[in-house]
């Protein structure tokens, strides 16, 4: 199956001026980096960002490994959650994970570079679904990660069914 090419224009900010927040992905992601300390603790890179997209990269180290001597797949779905994290935030409206899951191919060890590639798939008013391949240098797939998120917008700013 082709690659989809991201939407070019989430609902909520259809109207908005050029050179709003919303323009601007590194304007609009801006606020998601500088209090994430798991994303500076883990070494976690933003690559690139464009409108409903994101390229995060990370080097595996011997902290990040498992029992195994593998990484463990806890961060491997974290560096996956974080490029979702900025796909779904880089157009200037705040999202939050509502439900992920992943599937891992194959294990990274010690010293792999890895690359998360999120992709949006869909989007509407509230909710959007973005998909993450996770990378090594090779190329290889480590993992493939699927998630839904939901979209705060000024009139939806509660999240859940209750309140």
């Amino acid at each position: 199956m082709a690659p989809r090419k991201p939407q070019n224009t989430h609902p909520a900010i259809r109207n908005r001026k050029h050179g709003s927040r919303a323009d601007n992905p590194r304007r609009a992601s801006a606020g998601l980096k500088p209090d994430d300390h798991a994303v500076r603790a883990l070494g976690i890179r933003l690559e690139r960002l464009r409108d409903g997209a994101a390229t995060m990269s990370m080097t595996v180290t011997g902290a990040m490994s498992n029992g195994l001597g593998m990484c463990h797949g806890g961060i491997i779905f974290t560096l996956a959650d974080t490029a979702m994290a900025y796909a779904s935030n880089s157009r200037g409206i705040t999202a939050v994970a509502a439900t992920a899951a992943i599937n891992f191919a194959r294990p990274a060890k010690t010293g792999d570079r890895l690359v998360a590639k999120a992709i949006e798939r869909h989007s509407s008013r509230r909710t959007g679904l973005y998909e993450v391949d996770v990378t090594r240098d090779d190329g290889a797939i480590v993992a493939t990660f699927h998630g839904r998120v939901m979209f705060l917008t000024d009139d939806s700013g509660k999240t859940g069914s209750s309140g």
